[in-house]
């Protein structure tokens, strides 16, 4: 049976499988951006001015501050995964990496939801705890003592300005928007892949706990099985047969 006729399609796998292949891609977009040190040909004759403050502009700059957004962007996808799979009910349009574990209403500090609290799930209490690392207007409560020039980097890279300087001179400090040395944004996005890379293994962790509970708690009710094979990452032997199930 096809997927266009209706065949199911299980989501949560699909999911994650997704999330590790843009936290791959978000890898190596930043080993290459970080390693290059030649000038790439999409950058000729494109004209920018030198604004006299060492800027940092090329395909390597960009290569780097589109991994810090992936891997950004990943801890939101972590606590949708998380909403969806635990079933804690939180509107998907609003779930956060900092707010999917307390309860949705209320003034702060609420409260961690008691569904959460009451699971014995100890890769899910790390990634509870590696939450705080991060910083969200709400949550200011962290033990990441660098969190919140994290989130402003990223508001900033995402939503405003920031500014990459080479590390030739120095550069003046400006009102409008944010400025930062190449290296030290270097430094930054590894560290963020890291944390990223932790929440991923935890969240992984914590699922096969989840479905080694649930099993023991069905009993010797037999379920039925789905056997998944590993993808094929060589798009020249991916076949219609292989895309339909047939």
């Amino acid at each position: 049976m096809s997927i266009a006729e209706g065949a199911y399609v299980p989501g949560v796998i699909g999911f994650f499988n997704q999330m590790k292949q843009e936290f791959v891609s978000a890898r190596f977009l930043y080993y290459e951006g970080s390693k290059s040190k030649r000038s790439h040909f999409s950058d000729r004759r494109v004209l920018l001015y030198n604004t006299l403050d060492y800027p940092a502009y090329s395909f390597a700059t960009e290569k780097m501050r589109a991994a810090f957004r992936v891997a950004y962007s990943l801890f939101d996808k972590i606590s949708y995964f998380t909403n969806h799979y635990l079933q804690l009910g939180h509107d998907p349009n609003r779930v956060s990496f900092r707010g999917v574990w307390y309860e949705a209403k209320g003034k702060p500090p609420r409260p961690i939801l008691a569904s959460l609290a009451s699971r014995q799930n100890w890769p899910l209490r790390g990634l509870f705890w590696l939450s705080k690392d991060l910083f969200e207007d709400e949550f200011t409560a962290v033990t990441e003592p660098d969190a919140q020039s994290l989130n402003e980097l990223r508001n900033h890279l995402e939503h405003k300005y920031l500014q990459l300087h080479q590390e030739i001179g120095e550069f003046v400090l400006r009102a409008f928007g944010q400025s930062v040395y190449e290296g030290d944004f270097a430094d930054t996005t590894l560290r963020l892949l890291k944390l990223v890379r932790a929440s991923m293994i935890y969240l992984s962790l914590s699922v096969c706990h989840e479905e080694q509970a649930r099993q023991k708690k069905s009993g010797p009710r037999k379920a039925p099985s789905m056997p998944l094979s590993p993808w094929d990452d060589q798009p020249e032997t991916i076949t219609n047969q292989t895309l339909t199930g047939g």
